[in-house]
């Protein structure tokens, strides 16, 4: 059961609020604005900012910084534990321009209700819509779009991620356990995140598919498009990845410490940045064969030992 109760006034100038409980499987993972503040980001408000950097660097930790509709061109990062809120999804627009639309440093952040678009660089190297560094992060209720990666969990755990729309882009983990990842929707389709878990067979109307920590998982007749990773293994053994079609995205199928594997018979196309098939670091005995790889700037198949490629 997932619980949210926000309950703030939206006023000129910065404010106190009343607190803000996320819960996860009716457990509270963390609490933030016991008695904080709520800065203002665009609107006509005495006071308020026209920068969300700019509030960001205003506020302490516990705040909340409330973001009005419209579009904000800019990149920043958060490096301490606040609330980033906006207006409206569809209205209020977090437009990007380098390789990290929003870096997230800082433990128990919580960022919703969001546009997040790395569009406003035209160049074709359009990166990360959310990096996340930092532990105990809750995204959730937000649009990324025209990013290469929508969202990053990189070397942190604990992660709460729901109710986000992608397109074009997804999910990718480096060493990150312990996460909630459910009811995310990619190119129309559901985002499958499992994790602990073992003996199942993922539906085909699958966006994208990762696994951490399972086992004897069946991967077989999807069709993921425009996605970053089309199928990725961390920590994850004896699975069956067959009679897929992986196309257009940033790699089509990854492994990492994941061992006796089975990958045979996709049809991995177009991969624009990465490979084909990446099999990185101690991954060992996985059964590779009969993929069809057709490459753009990519590897076919990369194996990486030991944090060198």
């Amino acid at each position: 059961m997932i619980c949210l109760t926000i309950l703030s006034q939206i006023m000129a100038g910065a404010q106190t609020t009343q607190n803000i409980n996320i819960e996860k499987n009716s457990n509270v993972i963390y609490s933030l604005n016991q008695n904080g503040t709520t800065w203002y980001v665009g609107g006509d408000g005495p006071g308020n900012f026209t920068r969300i950097h700019k509030a960001i660097d205003a506020a302490s930790e516990g705040d909340t910084i409330y973001v009005f509709n419209g579009s904000y061109n800019e990149s920043f990062t958060i490096d301490k534990s606040i609330i980033l809120r906006g207006e409206d999804k569809e209205t209020t627009k977090i437009i990007g321009g380098w390789q990290f639309t929003i870096v997230v440093k800082s433990n128990n952040v919580i960022i919703h209700s969001f546009t997040i678009d790395n569009g406003w660089d035209s160049s074709d190297n359009k990166y990360f819509g959310i990096s996340i560094g930092g532990d105990n992060t809750t995204v959730y209720d937000n649009i990324l779009t025209n990013n290469t990666k929508g969202i990053s969990l990189g070397f942190s755990n604990n992660h709460f991620i729901f109710n986000n729309t992608f397109h074009g882009n997804g999910i990718i983990l480096s060493d990150s356990y312990n996460n909630d990842i459910r009811n995310n929707i990619l190119n129309g389709k559901n985002l499958v995140y499992l994790e602990d878990a073992s003996n199942k067979i993922i539906d085909p109307n699958t966006s994208q598919v990762i696994l951490v920590n399972c086992t004897n998982i069946t991967v077989s007749g999807l069709y993921l498009l425009k996605t970053n990773v089309g199928v990725q293994l961390l920590n994850t053994n004896n699975c069956h990845i067959f009679n897929n079609i992986i196309s257009e995205g940033v790699s089509g199928i990854s492994l990492t410490y994941s061992n006796s594997n089975i990958i045979s018979g996709n049809n991995i196309s177009f991969c624009k940045y990465e490979d084909g098939i990446h099999i990185d670091f101690s991954s060992s005995n996985n059964f590779i064969n009969d993929n069809i790889i057709e490459f753009d700037d990519a590897e076919v198949v990369r194996k990486c030992f030991a944090n060198s490629c």
